[in-house]
């Protein structure tokens, strides 16, 4: 049994069936793989059960053990099944799983996805969770429904609704076999609880059909739904349902009695509606929860104070970002709570101690909620943090600080790629965003979002861009706005490239050292690593030749002896 999250529990019966239907689909056993975490936590296993249930979708599946490249597989398996149907609030998010944070939200999701599978064309099983329903139409013709409508009048003695009130929310269920609109006097219907004493008056003239089976006996255990109704003129009767009894047994016994089972189905399902009202919506929360005012300035800390903040915020500010890009329309909502705060073009931000003047007023607000509501913005993974990046971020940070007033210039000038490669090299793709006023991980990324003045929305679009997949945070107080933030952004991030010359060799089966691992790792092709590492796990012995103004030479020898060559060149500066 995996642990849960901190805080969160995991149903064992969930986790159970969950964990069957996934070894039943993809074959193995978890258990034989370290366990359910450890045999889904590379991704491996979800994407080859996402192919199961729809063929195709997870393209690339990658298999060796680099954590970016691990947690690109989860995102993966999360956008495919987002697009099977799966609601974004039931995704997990990579590092739920790759760091055991939440695992009772990985058996949510496969639940979730479960239930989405029974609806795929071509998936024949097996399914998880109870079979959903399917919607099938009747189409009447004029002339049937005038007859339905005649019928039901004589049954209900002229009146056209019988009304069930479940007593915890107070909320109305309509029993549509039985009715078909409301009015005034209508009769209804009292739902009790076991052992509550009910009083059942007997019917007059009536009498069972004569090609119906005797009705069974009442049951003598307590009453606990109790529905008053009326048969035409007749007599009010009561459809109760005793404790140990289904709805369907006791709509049968009331129809046996009274002569209508026609009208089973119908009185079942006003037992059923009784007993499962229908919930209380869950209240609003109201703007200042979702908007705490906070302390605003900083004048007062001391310098181990404002450090101490730092580094307590830059995480908080990371897990904010996480939340928007999981869900972007999601957060939209978060966002329009902020539009009371504008006046025109003055800006009074929660626990701001004034208002302060913006380009374009709350429009650029209303403009991010439409483009993260938008039908082209989608979740994408989450980031994890590259502590070089972080460095690189602080310098940006710092930048912004030092230089108030003055702008970028003079020894403070520099650009994110110069910056980002004293700390190491990015791949794929390099971005980064800056935000000002605010000191809270909330008003951040609300500032990244608003892009005030930007009818492009670059901060914002670039920090929802997939390729991104690791990050880093700089902050601080400024001396004229408040506080200064960068959020530094790559597709990718390790180590600087080997700068010499350098013949390195690993033995077949063996685990790569790190001297090994610098210099694969400075070859600018990750196909190119993974190949290396793929004939090793294999039975190869490696002997790389790495020349950083040239490109690498690699002898792959295997079990037998055969010699395989793998060359790359680049030339100097690539």
């Amino acid at each position: 049994m995996p642990r849960a999250g901190a805080g969160v529990h995991l149903d064992e019966e969930a986790f159970t069936e969950t964990q069957a239907w996934i070894e039943a689909i993809t074959g193995g056993s978890l258990d034989e793989e370290g366990g359910f975490e450890e045999a889904l936590r590379n991704g491996v296993r979800l994407c080859a059960l996402v192919n199961t249930i729809k063929p195709g979708a997870v393209k690339k599946v990658y298999e060796g053990s680099i954590a970016f490249k691990v947690m690109e597989n989860l995102s993966k398996f999360n956008a495919a099944i987002r697009d099977m149907g799966v609601p974004t609030d039931d995704l997990f998010t990579p590092p739920d799983l790759y760091e055991g944070k939440d695992l009772g939200g990985v058996v949510r999701t496969l639940q979730s996805l479960g239930r989405v599978a029974q609806g795929v064309e071509g998936f024949a099983g097996p399914h998880l969770g109870a079979k959903l329903a399917t919607e099938t139409k009747r189409t009447f013709d004029e002339r049937t429904l005038n007859a339905g409508a005649a019928e039901m009048s004589a049954w209900s003695g002229g009146k056209k609704i019988v009304q069930v009130r479940g007593e915890a929310h107070g909320a109305e269920r309509m029993g549509k076999d039985l009715a078909d609109a409301a009015s005034s006097g209508r009769d209804t219907a009292v739902v009790g609880r076991a052992g509550a004493p009910t009083t059942q008056p007997k019917a007059k003239n009536l009498s069972a059909a004569e090609d119906t089976p005797p009705p069974p006996p009442a049951p003598t255990t307590p009453v606990v739904v109790s529905i008053p109704l009326r048969i035409g003129e007749g007599a009010e009767l009561t459809l109760a349902l005793h404790e140990g009894e289904t709805p369907d047994d006791a709509a049968t016994r009331f129809a046996l009695t009274h002569g209508c089972m026609n009208r089973k189905a119908a009185l079942m399902g006003a037992l059923e509606n009784a007993i499962n009202p229908a919930p209380a919506p869950a209240p609003a929360a109201p703007k200042e929860e979702i908007w705490k005012s906070r302390a605003w300035g900083h004048e007062n800390m001391t310098p181990a104070e404002i450090q101490a903040e730092m580094a307590d915020l830059k995480p908080k500010v990371l897990a904010e970002v996480n939340l928007l890009r999981s869900d972007p329309a999601g957060y939209a909502d978060k966002l329009e709570a902020l539009v009371p705060y504008y006046e025109g073009k003055m800006y009074s931000p929660p626990g701001a101690p004034k208002a302060r003047a913006t380009v374009e007023g709350v429009a650029a607000l209303q403009r991010a909620i439409a483009y993260l509501r938008g039908s082209d913005v989608k979740p994408v993974g989450a980031l994890t943090l590259a502590p070089g990046l972080d460095l690189a971020a602080q310098d940006s940070a710092n930048n912004m600080r030092y230089s108030a007033g003055m702008g970028m210039v003079g020894k403070q000038r520099d650009n994110t790629i110069e910056r980002v490669g004293k700390y190491g090299a990015w791949q794929d793709l390099l971005g980064e965003v800056t935000a000002l006023y605010t000191r809270y991980p909330e008003g951040i990324v609300a500032e990244i979002c608003i892009c005030d003045g930007d009818s492009t929305h670059r901060f914002l679009r670039d920090v929802l861009h997939p390729t991104f997949r690791v990050a880093g945070v700089g902050c601080g107080p400024h001396p004229t706005m408040t506080y200064a933030c960068a959020v530094t952004l790559a597709g990718g991030f390790g180590p600087k490239p080997v700068d010499k010359r350098r013949i390195v060799m690993c033995a077949a089966g063996g685990e790569p050292d790190e001297r090994f691992m610098e210099v694969l790792r400075s070859v600018p092709d990750d196909d190119f690593q993974q190949e290396i590492l793929d004939q090793i796990e294999g039975g190869c012995s490696v002997h790389l030749s790495y020349d950083p103004n040239a490109g690498v030479e690699a002898k792959l020898t295997d079990e037998d002896g055969s010699v395989t060559e793998y060359n790359m060149e680049w030339e100097a500066g690539e």
